[in-house]
Order: structure tokens, then sequence, then C-alpha cells
């Protein structure tokens, strides 16, 4: 009793969809109309989650995924999201480069590093004494 309340109250905090897909899993059990009003949904939103038909956004992305995998392979995964950016503008898509490094994100597409390494050298020998070939006096008589 206790693990199904706590289930619920999971499903609270849970997104919209998640909930929808609740409630499609367990449609037999249940009232719909109680089950909607307990989930915070509308009876209505369900049932348009029923009919299964993508949003234009959702569509988009898709067309958009395709584009994006096929850039950054041409470019054997040197290009990030700002470069697949520039490339998508020359080719007239405009898109955000946010929403590039989002999609290549759920991709799981990262660009790769750079070659360049910033080489630390070791210091064995102390800094000598260098002679003071100008002469010049370091020593302040008071400050600035």
């Amino acid at each position: 009793m206790i693990g199904l309340i706590i289930q619920k109250i999971l499903l609270l905090e849970e997104k919209e969809c998640m909930r929808f897909q609740f409630l499609k899993d367990n449609q037999g059990k249940y009232n719909i109309k109680k089950v909607c009003k307990t989930l915070n949904i509308s009876r209505s939103g369900f049932y348009e989650y029923l009919q299964g038909q993508p949003s234009n956004r959702a569509i988009e992305n898709e067309i958009l995924s395709q584009n994006i995998k096929r850039i950054f392979e041409e470019h054997k995964g040197r290009y990030g999201s700002i470069r697949i950016t520039k490339s998508l503008e020359k080719e007239g898509i405009l898109v955000n480069h946010k929403r590039v490094g989002r999609l290549m994100r759920s991709m799981g597409l990262y660009a790769k590093g750079t070659r360049y390494r910033y080489r630390h050298y070791h210091k064995t020998t102390e800094n000598e004494d260098r002679p003071n070939l100008l002469n010049q006096v370091f020593d302040a008589e008071g400050k600035n």
C-alpha cells in the first residue's frame, strides 16, 4: 500500500508524457476520468496522446538530427555545435547553436578535442643569477 502511494507521488512529479504513458499502460485497470484528475492531466490531452502523431517540432528535430549526424561524420567528428550550425547555415538551414548542441548531446555526438596540449617543462635546475648588464637599480626610495 505504501509503495503504491510513493509510486503515485513520484508519478505526479514526472513529465506529462510519462503520466500519459502510465495511463495508457493501465487503461483497463482504472477509470480514465478519475486517473486523469488524480494525475493532473486533461482527458483530451490523453486521447490526443493516444493518436500518436508527432508534433511539427519533433519532425523538424528528426530531420535536423540526420543533417547534424551527416555533417559530423563528414568532418570525422571534429566539428562541434557551432561549426555544424555554420555548415547548416551554408546549406540554407537556419538554426540556433544551442538547439544543435542539445540534439548532438541527445545523439551522443561529441567533437574531438584539439591535438595541442600544453607541455609542462620540468624545471630541475634553479634559476641562475644573471649579470646586470644594463646596471639597472631596483631599489625604491618610496611609494610611487
